[in-house]
């Protein structure tokens, strides 16, 4: 959260006009990205209501003109935003770091763990900045949507709500989860993967090869690639029965949810409770909550990874090399 927290405070700092725009816009979109579920209702609505189906035609035509309008100028609004948003942080916090970097004594180059994170910081830090910016954006669009979607169940059933959120929260946890322990097995397997490519690589190199001919190493060095390649084998196939385990889960508590939901909707339709397009929203709104489940879960693991790699620059003005301002 500290780490959320700082990453704002710089983003605001150096572009508050375009980060509070740019927030706006996406909210909006969100609204209106979730309105979608009231527009198909009425549309259906008007035809199983209307006698003029002509007329009914018509405010379908109309509703869904106006929803794509709206949603492509929000869309075009947003990247230019973005673009100004990306172009201010790197110009304003860019320059900074490097000329802090170029001010600094030849003895801070002496220093192993000041230079390490120098060599860190020098690495375009402020991309990280905008990215984490930019998913922390998305996230609060996800979260506009899924308010949205608990508003309207409330309206189809008020005590239902209440088992579609344990059942919408349970498919959010296991693809969080699928994500969570994708990134922390690819991780793993980082050095196998590395180690493997290098023994590869000595026999595409003119110069090893010819000693590997000299010596006759080529048994040592094709055994140590088979062991690597063993085991990367394995984690991949550990990675791939982690994921789709959660996976499994996550597809399970959204067929509980579809058939709870479709089921209660299916009844109160029947039952004159609710209108006919109210059963054909919630079979768009079972689609979107898992959308914005997978999108959660990636945006979620995205802007923790860019908040640990901003850590570098906490790390240089915690030692005191940029003073913060």
């Amino acid at each position: 959260m500290k780490k959320c927290f700082n990453m704002l405070h710089i983003i605001f700092k150096y572009a508050k006009g375009e980060a509070i725009i740019y927030l706006n816009i996406d909210t909006l979109l969100s609204i209106v990205s979730a309105l979608q579920l009231l527009i198909l209702q009425l549309i259906i609505d008007g035809f199983a209501q209307n006698e003029n189906k002509f007329f009914a035609g018509g405010i379908g035509i109309a509703l869904l003109c106006c929803y794509f309008f709206a949603m492509n100028i929000l869309e075009n609004f947003k990247v230019q935003m973005a673009f100004r948003l990306e172009k201010s942080i790197s110009i304003i916090l860019g320059t900074e770091i490097v000329e802090t970097i170029n001010s600094l004594d030849y003895d801070c180059y002496e220093n192993e763990k000041m230079y390490d994170v120098i060599e860190k910081v020098s690495d375009k830090p402020y991309q990280h900045f905008v990215k984490a910016f930019f998913s922390f954006s998305n996230l609060l669009g996800i979260l506009i949507q899924l308010t949205a979607i608990f508003v309207y169940l409330t309206y189809i059933s008020g005590i239902g709500v209440g088992v579609s959120i344990c059942l919408i929260a349970a498919i959010f946890f296991f693809d969080y989860k699928i994500m969570i322990t994708s990134d922390e097995l690819e991780n793993d397997k980082i050095p196998e993967e590395r180690m493997l490519k290098y023994y590869i690589n000595l026999f595409f190199d003119k110069k090893y090869l010819y000693e590997i001919k000299i010596l006759q190493t080529e048994a040592f060095f094709m055994n140590r690639i088979s062991q690597y390649m063993k085991k990367v084998y394995r984690k991949r196939l550990k990675i791939s029965f982690c994921t789709q385990k959660y996976y499994g889960y996550s597809c399970l508590f959204l067929s509980l949810w579809a058939i709870w939901a479709l089921g209660m909707v299916g009844w109160k339709v029947y039952n004159n409770i609710v209108p006919v397009g109210v059963f054909l929203a919630s079979i768009k709104m079972i689609d979107m909550v898992s959308d914005l489940s997978g999108l959660f879960s990636e945006e979620y693991v995205g802007c923790g990874e860019e908040l640990q790699k901003i850590a570098y620059y906490e790390n240089l003005k915690r030692v005191g090399v940029i003073d913060g301002k």
